[in-house]
């Protein structure tokens, strides 16, 4: 059977739902088996992506029954009650909570899918690691002092200048800090590195908390994913995936690992020129 008969039966098994396949490769020569190659490719790609269209479904499904759940649950049992003005104002705040937490879950849903799709264009003005770093800390002063938390920034003389969007490192850096204040416990400590080399800045955030799960290690990116330690605390699963999304609209990698002691470590790389795009004369660094 021809290259080309091969990849047309394919198509008809696909528009019947069958898209767990490959097409088989013959001796047709080179523009045959590159586009069986591509042909494959897509078909990867396509299957990939449906398989996170149906686990994102199914994840928002089950947070929208729970939270709808609750809230049927907290109205009849006030309807039910004692017909008291604090009851129904018990009743109205948490079914205002449970609405703000779904609007959460749902646009960041919604902006984790649009960055990783290439939907958002993502700015490139000059920022400085370190400013964004420490407006950040600054931002969860309170939240460290009440749990005693020392945070420690290694200093560096020069600005660590790169190239991208400033809301949005802001908003990745902001998850990434808020998740280290989560498992780091009170009197612990947060350690801040950055590094710079001539084409790429770098930032380590490194806590004393507990550490992830071996087994959790290669999974704790993922989309909804939470540690089976912290089912019972705050939080939708989403921090840190939408804190890898924003990275990688940067050209930047994320990686994280346990340390050798206590704690774990989380690893961004940034390029100075991000995005594809040159820094504009002045600002080259």
């Amino acid at each position: 059977m021809s290259g080309l008969c091969r990849v047309t039966r394919a198509v008809t098994r696909i528009q019947k739902d069958d898209l767990n396949q490959q097409v088989a490769h013959g001796n047709e020569g080179l523009e045959i088996h590159e586009l069986v190659e591509s042909f494959n490719s897509m078909l990867l790609r396509i299957d990939t992506l449906i398989r996170e269209i149906k686990d994102v479904s199914d994840h928002v499904a089950h947070d929208l029954r729970s939270s709808i759940t609750r809230m049927r649950g907290i109205t009849e049992t006030t309807l039910t009650g004692p017909q008291k003005i604090s009851a129904y104002q018990d009743m109205g705040q948490t079914i205002l909570e449970e609405i703000d937490w779904l609007t959460e879950i749902i646009n960041t849903t919604l902006e984790i899918s649009q960055t990783e799709a290439g939907f958002i264009d993502v700015g490139a003005e000059p920022l400085d690691l370190q400013e964004l770093l420490q407006n950040a800390v600054e931002l969860f002063q309170p939240v460290t002092e009440d749990k005693a938390i020392q945070l420690q920034i290694t200093p560096q003389h020069d600005p660590l200048i790169f190239y991208g969007d400033r809301p949005r490192m802001q908003r990745a850096i902001a998850n990434l800090l808020d998740n280290a204040i989560k498992y780091t416990p009170v009197g612990g400590e947060i350690l801040f590195q950055t590094f710079a080399e001539e084409d790429r800045v770098q930032l380590d955030i490194s806590d004393t908390g507990p550490g992830i799960n071996p087994d959790e290690v290669d999974r704790i990116l993922e989309r909804f994913y939470r540690e089976e330690k912290s089912r019972t605390s705050a939080g939708n699963g989403l921090g840190l995936c939408l804190a890898q999304s924003i990275i990688h609209a940067h050209d930047g990698t994320i990686t994280v690992k346990n340390n050798l002691e206590k704690g774990c470590n989380f690893t961004i790389i940034l390029p100075r020129k991000s995005c594809g795009l040159q820094p504009p004369s002045g600002h080259s660094k």
